[in-house]
This record gives structure tokens, C-alpha cells and sequence, in this order.
């Protein structure tokens, strides 16, 4: 239905453009009345005037609008991140006719323009016409985004001719990927961490080591040799029970990203949900750097990466943040984690949870650190391993959170934080809109260790 519309509004732009470019029509019959009728009454006072006015007409059909239209695009990058600029430089000749060559190049939403025109005008002369130009354009969203072909339209000098409008089939698409924050070193005093990585948090493919860990049920692909026969004679179950022992490895962080609708909160630029994915993947290159297991979890949009660790996973996570873009599903969905309890069991993995902290996001999480601590009581003391990170930009105005109504929400996140704080949960408020995100990383480092 739109596209029929839109047909329907450039079908009567033409016929608009028809009339006023046209006025052709009215002046020959003017100019055949003058000349009938000074020809009539013998006036040459009568005849001069109709006799140029047929002239003037005969110059204007004459005359060729441009034509031979060939232009070139070129992209500074084919890929960026968010912030960085690319440069386009776009080349076009024309060979024939003369009149006006107007140029307009559609660009997406996802980039700001910084410097130049992506609209140019032209005048082709008796002369082959050749121009260049530039202009610098800003990403300031992530994906994919295509670039439409140029759209050229050709101007008849004196308004004689339709105009011509030539589409440049040259699409372009650039790839722009979240920013990674430079993270600087942090120097942190020796004090004793409020928020240790589990001990047990470890990689699978570590070798086993002969620190007895539990004993638990057997599953299959555990090798026989750890079955304790005498345990099971004990217990009476028809399940055989076997030793589990720790493994060398490396520790494991799950970090999850709230793609709910509880994080569309913001502008189409500032909002949590695009800063929540730049924080997830800075987060994600940080501890994969300390040489950590890193395992993604994003409800709403259901993806799961299980733990691993090098170079190779963070190009994994990068590819699924870049499919994550307005929030969608119920915020009860951050419950579907629990999904995944055999990681959550054997990796015993500190969660870094990024989101945003309203009234609605309470029960979901007192549900999962409930959950959570029922599956590893048997191998843990402490409690709940968590940290919530609250992406919200508490300095912007936006829709209905203005003057008063931004305040009281502000309140609110305060009594959540309490409610949080009780469940041992240790909340970060960042406002990405005015703080840099080095300042989260400082608090994250004294509290991780």
C-alpha cells in the first residue's frame, strides 16, 4: 500500500513538473495568434513579436538536455565502527546536451553527515562536463546498511523538455560494528575482592586434577573409573554416583544482555539498548583478554554462546550483538537462562548481567539468583555470584521521561537497587550518555578478581 502511494505522488510530481516546466504550449499559441493575426490587419508591429516568440521556440526544441550520464562512488571503508567517520567521493562525467545536472545521493538513517553535501548541482556547458566531490559521513548505529544507488536528473536549459531522472544502479552496503571502549590500565590497590570469581569457575577442557569437587549422578560420557560403586551401594540408587574432581582451566563470566523491551528507554541514538551491546562487547574483549571462559545470553532474542575462550569466540559474539537491535519479548524472558543450568552447574560462572533497572526487572532476577543458587549450594558457601550493571542515560530527557516524570523514575531505580542489594547483588549504575564507560571497567576490576 505505501509503494502504491508513493507511485502515485512521483506519477503526479511528473505531471506537476509537466505543467510548470512546459510553458511552451501556451507561447506557440500565443506567438500563432499574433502572427495569424498581424497578418491578418498587415501589422509588422504584431508580426515581430510572434515571429521571435517562434524563434525562441525552435531554440529551445533545438537544444539537447545532458545525456551520457556515467558516475563512480567510492567508500573510504567498507566497514567501520560506531563513532568512526567514512569518506565518499563521487565521480561524474557527462558527454552531451546542455543544461543543469542535479546529483542526490539517499543515505541511512544510521550516519550523520559531518562535512560536504550528499546533494550537488551542476551546468553542463558546450563543453564535456566532469566534476568530483566529497562528503564525510559519521556512523552512529550499528548493522548492515545499504546505500541506494545515485539518483541523477537532467534539467533542460530553458524548461523545453521533461525532466529526466537517471538511477545510478550502484548500491553500496557498509558494515559498521559496536564501538569496543578503550579500556586504559587500571590500577587497582591489593585489597581483597568483593565479588570473587568462583574457584570451581573453570574451563572443560581443562585436564582433571585429583581436588575432589562432589559427588553427583551419572551421566552419560563420564568415564567409568570415577564411578563410585561404594557411594552408590550406600545410597540405593539404581543411578550409578560418581566422583567429580576440579580441572585446571581458566575461570568463566556469563554475561547477559537484556534485549527486552525493558531496555527501549532513550533516542534513536542514545538508548540502552545500542549502549548495552557496546558495553557487551567491550566487556566481553576485556575478560577474554585476561585469558577468562566468556558465555552470552541475550532474552528477548533467545541467543546463547556457550563458554569459550580466545579470539575466535569474541568474533562469535560480536556477530550475534550485531543482530540485536530494538528490544523485543517480555522481561520475564531473562528467567530462560536457567535453560542453560548445565553451564550454570558446571562452570559456576560469575554473571554480569546489563540492563536496565525498573520496578519490572525485580522478580525475573529474584527468580534466576534463586534458581541459580538452588543448582551450585552443593559446591558453594557464598553466595549468588551476580553483578547488574544498570544501562540507562539518567542525564537525557526523552518521550514521557521529562522534568518531574525522569525524577520519579530515578526514585524508583533507587528502591530497586535496595531490593537488588539484599539478594547480594551488586549494582553499577552507568549513564552512558554523560560517563564513560572506563569508569564501570574501574569498578568492575576492584570488584572482580
Amino acid at each position: 500500500m505505501g509503494e502504491e502511494s508513493n507511485v502515485e505522488s512521483e506519477k503526479n510530481i511528473n505531471r506537476d513538473r509537466i505543467v510548470d516546466l512546459h510553458p511552451l504550449t501556451e507561447i506557440s499559441s500565443y506567438a500563432l495568434l499574433l502572427l495569424a493575426y498581424g497578418l491578418l490587419i498587415a501589422s509588422f508591429n504584431i508580426i515581430y513579436p510572434g515571429v521571435i516568440a517562434l524563434l525562441f521556440i525552435s531554440i529551445a526544441l533545438f537544444i539537447i538536455q545532458p545525456g551520457g550520464i556515467t558516475v563512480e562512488r567510492e567508500f573510504s571503508h567498507s566497514q567501520c565502527r560506531v563513532g568512526e567517520e567514512i569518506t565518499i567521493t563521487t565521480k561524474i562525467k557527462v558527454e552531451k546536451g546542455l543544461g543543469l545536472i542535479v546529483v542526490r545521493e539517499d543515505v541511512p538513517g544510521a550516519f550523520v553527515l559531518k562535512k560536504g553535501s550528499n546533494i550537488h548541482i551542476f551546468f553542463k556547458g558546450l563543453r564535456r562536463l566532469e566534476a568530483r566531490y566529497t562528503y564525510i559521513l559519521k556512523a552512529v548505529l550499528k548493522g548492515e546498511h545499504r546505500f541506494p544507488g545515485l539518483r541523477v536528473e537532467s534539467i533542460h536549459p530553458l524548461f523545453a523538455k521533461e525532466s529526466t531522472i537517471h538511477v545510478i544502479e550502484d548500491e553500496k552496503v557498509v558494515k559498521v560494528l559496536p564501538i569496543i571502549y578503550p579500556l586504559r590500565r587500571l590500577r587497582t590497590p591489593r585489597t581483597r575482592s568483593k565479588m570473587v570469581i568462583p574457584l570451581t569457575s573453570v574451563s572443560r577442557l581443562g585436564p582433571q586434577t585429583t581436588d575432589f569437587a562432589e559427588i553427583r549422578t551419572y551421566v552419560y560420557g563420564d568415564p567409568i573409573k570415577f564411578i563410585n560403586w561404594k557411594a552408590t551401594a550406600r545410597s540405593g540408587s539404581r543411578v550409578p554416583l560418581v566422583n567429580r574432581y576440579e580441572r585446571e582451566g581458566k575461570k568463566t563470566v556469563m554475561i547477559i544482555l537484556d534485549a527486552t523491551q525493558n531496555m527501549n528507554m532513550g533516542t534513536n541514538i542514545y538508548n540502552s539498548i545500542e549502549y548495552g551491546v557496546a558495553a557487551t562487547a567491550s566487556l566481553s574483549y576485556f575478560f577474554l583478554k585476561k585469558g577468562l571462559n566468556v558465555s552470552l545470553y541475550v532474552p528477548g532474542y533467545e541467543y546463547f554462546i556457550p563458554p569459550l575462550t580466545g579470539l575466535r569466540q569474541f568474533i562469535i559474539i560480536l556477530k550475534q550483538l550485531m543482530n540485536v537491535n530494538n528490544g523485543v519479548g517480555s522481561v520475564h524472558d531473562i528467567g530462560n537462562v536457567t535453560k542453560y543450568r548445565r553451564y550454570l552447574v558446571e562452570y559456576v560462572p560469575l554473571i554480569v548481567m546489563l540492563t536496565n533497572v525498573s520496578p519490572q526487572i525485580y522478580t525475573p532476577v529474584a527468580n534466576l539468583v534463586k534458581t541459580y543458587s538452588g543448582l551450585i549450594k552443593s559446591s558453594r558457601t557464598q553466595g549468588v555470584p551476580m553483578i547488574l550493571v544498570d544501562v540507562f542515560p539518567f542525564k537525557l530527557e526523552f518521550e514521557d521521561y521529562t522534568g518531574l516524570a525522569l525524577k520519579v523514575y530515578k526514585v524508583e531505580k533507587e528502591l530497586v537497587y535496595k531490593k537488588l542489594a539484599s539478594l547480594g547483588i551488586y549494582v553499577i549504575p552507568w549513564d552512558f550518555y554523560s560517563q564513560s564507560f572506563s569508569r564501570v571497567m574501574g569498578l568492575l576490576a576492584r570488584l572482580v578478581k
